[in-house]
């Protein structure tokens, strides 16, 4: 199969094992510094050149999917050769039958792990890196040890937070078809006594499943995250033996816009305290520091707040400095760092180790999230544990929780001048951040705290585990 691949960032680089299957005639890129390039000795090219080819698909490998589609069919190109993710993944799918696993354990092979303890619960995330769902994938494992279950977890790639889930003694699988299979293509799933499925990323695995075995189906995203997924098999996933829950209420919507059978629970998150007491005390002529912790992309909205930003007048800028953390490689990120390379008042630190993030809690003071949409980030609910003002869209999740300048403030998404009110706010205002603080941090106490959360998690899988005798 000849075919055309449209994205060469990231996502490219996540999936380029699998497309060595496929005959690939060119690479396809917007950005003109790549066009006329070779990637892996292949050309990259524009989209005007590329349509001249001759191709029978093209795969849109891009977190941008849809802005690319409309730009095809601008051009004319039919909808049968347009492979999005969903298409694409079916394809790879159909040739990786064979692919092996990897296991890492102190205690033998899978059948052994298995076998010797026959209660075992299998928790499957789809990637190992240091972001919020492997974050609070790692608690519940944590929960589930300290009450005597016993399991393995599961990815579908390799990670740094591999060795967090072995630390503990809890066996890894690296298994990649889990980003293309079924249950039914993965046998061995069919091992474990319960499973535990993080995020919409598994609806391809349940869309042939062992309705014998009992799952818990745990969905983080906002509705963008269900837009490359075949609304049919959604609706025909069986409910059979399968619960499904949501980090709130915004992740709830998401889901019942899209599913026919829209039985669905709440299950926040839990957050392990590591709250600074002892941080260090500001006089009010010392600056304040704004942070914006998150992957640099169009849906955390870092554009807006420099836009904000760039509003403020200079004596206001001067009282501030504003940090942008987090992994600024995509395309956006290079626009948002030339637009704020003449405001010396923003310093973009990049994607920073856990211990690093860490520490650097006792600088800031405001914590920003202007996202266009983002069910429940995580990192609000640590700068909230850690007594921080937090500056959110009304289109987070954690929203519902907040009452503007008492226990944190609220913006209007995509509100440019919303947002620089608020900034300006807390720079006219700077005695009033710590008590802010202080209320905020209730709201992790009565609903992200790991006593809560263990409560409420244990009380589902206990349910579960019951039902099934």
């Amino acid at each position: 199969m000849k075919i055309l691949i449209f994205g060469t960032g990231k996502y490219y680089q996540r999936y380029k094992k699998w497309f060595s299957f496929f005959d690939i005639v060119a690479f396809v890129d917007n950005n003109s510094l790549k066009q006329n390039t070779l990637l892996n000795g292949i050309p990259v090219i524009s989209l005007k050149k590329a349509l001249q080819l001759r191709y029978d698909g093209i795969f849109l490998v891009s977190v941008y999917e849809n802005d690319m589609k409309n730009q095809l069919f601008n051009y004319g190109v039919v909808n049968n050769v347009i492979y999005n993710r969903e298409r694409w993944q079916k394809e790879i799918s159909e040739r990786c039958k064979n692919y092996k696993m990897e296991i890492f354990s102190l205690n033998g092979g899978l059948d052994y792990i298995v076998s010797f303890h026959k209660n075992t619960i299998l928790l499957m995330t789809p990637e190992l890196t240091l972001t919020g769902g492997p974050t609070t994938l790692l608690n519940v494992a944590k929960v589930l040890l300290r009450n005597k279950y016993h399991i393995v977890i599961a990815s579908a790639e390799d990670g740094v937070m591999k060795d967090d889930f072995l630390e503990l003694g809890i066996p890894v699988i690296i298994d990649e078809r889990i980003m293309f299979s079924s249950m039914e293509d993965l046998k061995w799933t069919r091992l474990f006594a319960m499973i535990f499925l993080n995020t919409i990323f598994f609806s391809r695995f349940l869309s042939k499943r062992d309705v014998a075995i009992p799952i818990l189906w745990w969905l983080h995203e906002m509705e963008q995250g269900y837009s490359n997924i075949e609304t049919d098999r959604l609706s025909q996933i069986n409910r059979n033996n399968l619960q499904i829950f949501g980090v709130g209420k915004l992740a709830i919507q998401a889901y019942k816009r899209f599913f026919l059978n829209n039985e669905i629970e709440c299950l926040l998150y839990g957050v392990e305290d590591f709250f600074y007491e002892k941080i260090k005390k500001k006089d009010h002529k010392s600056k304040i520091v704004f942070a914006a912790i998150g992957s640099l992309y169009k849906i955390k909205a870092q554009d807006i707040l420099i836009q904000a930003i760039k509003s403020l007048s200079v004596n206001k800028r001067r009282k501030a400095e504003f940090l942008l953390i987090g992994n600024a490689e995509s395309e956006y990120a290079r626009e948002i760092k030339e637009v704020a390379k003449n405001i010396i008042e923003v310093k973009i630190l990049g994607e920073l180790k856990r211990n690093e993030l860490l520490g650097l809690y006792k600088e800031i003071d405001v914590v920003v999230c202007p996202s266009r949409m983002d069910t429940m980030p995580t990192v609000l609910v640590e700068a909230m544990m850690n007594c921080k003002t937090v500056i959110v869209s009304k289109k987070t999740g954690i929203a519902e929780y907040i009452f503007d300048k008492k226990n944190g403030l609220l913006c209007q998404p995509e509100d440019i001048v919303g947002l620089r009110n608020q900034i300006e706010w807390c720079l006219d205002n700077q005695e009033k951040l710590p008590q802010i603080g202080k209320l905020g941090r209730k709201i992790y106490d009565e609903k992200f705290s790991m006593k809560i959360f263990e409560k409420n998690l244990l009380g589902i899988v206990e349910k579960i585990k019951d039902n099934k005798k």
